[in-house]
């Protein structure tokens, strides 16, 4: 008995000092995606404060989405493609309406709610050396850290 509690207690210490932070995870996530933005969306950020995830789009005008990381339920990254042109899309799916409203200046100003996914999207480069799983890993252990718990959803075929 004291074998397998002292092996439990290795293995629970090996798990805490391998695993990212949660700053380490925030920064992998803000870097990667800076990495792999669409030519189109060069423009656009990611930002992390305190527990949500908030996306800057200047390719909607000035808009920001905002999705607590409590309220993420699924995340889905898939590849997508429409008349020719291909991206990655990543899915945040919630379980409420996500802000969304103007930032400029510094400022939010919220407008109003709507659907329940925030969508995010990547250059086809980002398929590349297994950014996807890493960053469905880096979600989890990021809504994990805040007190969330999401799933991912795989496309059937």
């Amino acid at each position: 008995m004291k074998k397998l509690f002292a092996f439990l207690v290795i293995i629970v210490c090996n798990t805490a000092i391998y695993s990212q932070t949660k700053t380490e995870t925030k920064d992998w996530i803000i870097e990667t995606y800076n990495s792999f933005k669409r030519t189109e969306n060069q423009n656009d950020f990611l930002n992390i404060e305190k527990d949500s995830l908030i996306f800057h789009s200047y390719f909607y005008k000035y808009t920001y989405s905002k999705v607590g990381f409590k309220d993420i339920v699924s995340i889905q990254i898939r590849k997508r493609s429409v008349d020719g042109l291909e991206w990655y899309q990543i899915d945040l799916n919630t379980n409420k309406k996500i802000e969304v409203g103007k930032y400029q200046n510094e400022t939010y100003t919220k407008d109003y709610s709507n659907g329940a996914t925030l969508s995010i999207l990547l250059s086809t480069k980002f398929g590349l050396d297994d950014y996807p799983k890493r960053m469905e890993k880096a979600l989890l252990r990021i809504i994990t850290l805040h007190g969330g718990k999401a799933k991912i959803l795989k496309e059937a075929f």
